[in-house]
C-alpha cells in the first residue's frame, strides 16, 4: 500500500468515526429531548381521582331546574377515574404545540394554570386520544351520568357543598342572569376564569365542578331524560351534532352551577366559557 492510499484510508477511518460519534450524539440528544418532554407532560397532567362506582338519582331532585333535567331517574355508574381539575392552558398548549394545532385564545385573561377555554367537543376528544397514545392509558371525556355522579359527590343537594350558593366555594356570575357585575367578593376574586384549584375541593377531592368553565361530556344531546341509559354509559342517540356541557361557568348565574344543571351546544362550538375535564377508564 503506497503512502497516498495509506493516508486516504486513515482520513476515511477518522471521518467515519467522527460521523458515527455525531450520529450517536444526535440520537442521545433526541432521546434526552424526548425524555424531557415526557417528564414535562407528566408534570402537566392533572391528578386522576378514583371514583368508586355506585347508584344515584340523576336529575333535578329539588325542583329548581329546567324540564331537560327530568325525569329524575336512577343510574348505576361503574368505577372510573376523573381529573381533579379542569385541563389547564399549560397542558393544552403542550398538546397543541406537539401536534401542530392552533393555540386557543385566552381573551387576555392569562394562560398557564387557568382552565383552557375556547375549545370544542372535538378538541377535548383529540386531547384525550393524544394523551392515551402518549401514556398508554385510556383517557376520554366523561359521560353525562359520570359527570353528575362526581359533581354531586355523594349528596342530593344542588351543590357539592350543600343547599346554599356561596362564592366561598365557586367562581360564577351574578345571582341573576347575566354578567359578573358586582358579584366579585369573598373567595371569588376573579372577574373571569380562576386558576384551577383556587377553591376548596368537593368531598370527593375534585376542584371547580361548580363554576369556572363549562365542561364538555361525551353524550349526544337530548331535551329530556326520557329513555336515557341507566348504566352510566354515554347516550349516543339523539342530536349527535350537539353535546351537553356541565358545571356552569365564570359568567353564568348561580342556578347554572347546580350539579343537575344542563347546557348544550354544537360540538364545533368553542366559547370562552367552554373547557375540558378528562376521565379515564380503570
Amino acid at each position: 500500500m503506497n503512502s497516498f492510499t495509506s493516508t486516504f484510508m486513515s482520513i476515511w477511518r477518522t471521518a467515519s468515526s467522527l460521523m458515527i460519534v455525531a450520529l450517536l450524539l444526535t440520537a442521545v440528544s433526541a432521546c434526552s429531548q424526548s425524555d424531557a418532554r415526557q417528564e414535562r407532560l407528566q408534570e402537566l397532567m392533572p391528578a386522576m381521582v378514583h371514583i368508586e362506582g355506585g347508584t344515584f338519582s340523576m336529575g333535578d331532585m329539588v325542583e329548581e331546574g329546567d324540564a331537560n333535567e327530568l325525569p329524575v331517574h336512577e343510574v348505576s355508574v361503574q368505577t372510573f377515574a376523573i381529573a381533579s381539575h379542569e385541563v389547564t392552558f399549560d397542558l393544552y398548549d403542550f398538546f397543541a404545540e406537539s401536534t401542530g394545532r392552533d393555540l386557543p385564545g385566552d381573551e387576555g385573561w392569562g394562560r398557564e394554570t387557568r382552565p383552557v377555554t375556547n375549545v370544542s367537543w372535538h378538541d377535548g376528544n383529540a386531547l384525550a386520544a393524544w394523551l392515551s397514545e402518549r401514556t398508554g392509558r385510556s383517557f376520554r371525556l366523561p359521560t353525562e351520568a359520570e359527570w353528575e355522579y362526581m359533581g354531586r359527590a355523594g349528596t342530593d343537594a344542588p351543590y357539592p357543598w350543600g343547599s346554599n350558593i356561596s362564592r366561598e366555594y365557586a367562581n360564577y356570575g351574578p345571582n341573576d342572569c347575566c354578567g359578573k357585575g358586582t358579584g366579585i367578593f369573598g373567595r371569588d376574586e376573579w372577574e373571569y376564569t380562576a386558576p384551577v384549584g383556587s377553591f376548596e375541593p368537593s368531598p370527593w377531592g375534585l376542584y371547580d365542578t361548580a363554576g369556572n368553565v363549562w365542561e364538555w361530556v361525551s353524550d349526544c344531546w337530548n331535551d329530556s331524560y326520557e329513555g336515557a341509559p341507566t348504566n352510566g354509559n354515554s347516550w349516543d342517540e339523539g342530536d349527535c351534532a350537539r353535546s351537553p356541557l356541565r358545571g356552569g361557568s365564570w359568567t353564568h348565574y348561580s342556578r347554572n352551577i347546580r350539579a343537575a344543571n344542563r347546557n348544550d351546544n354544537d360540538r364545533t362550538s368553542a366559547g370562552n366559557g367552554y373547557g375540558i375535564r378528562l376521565a379515564e377508564d380503570i
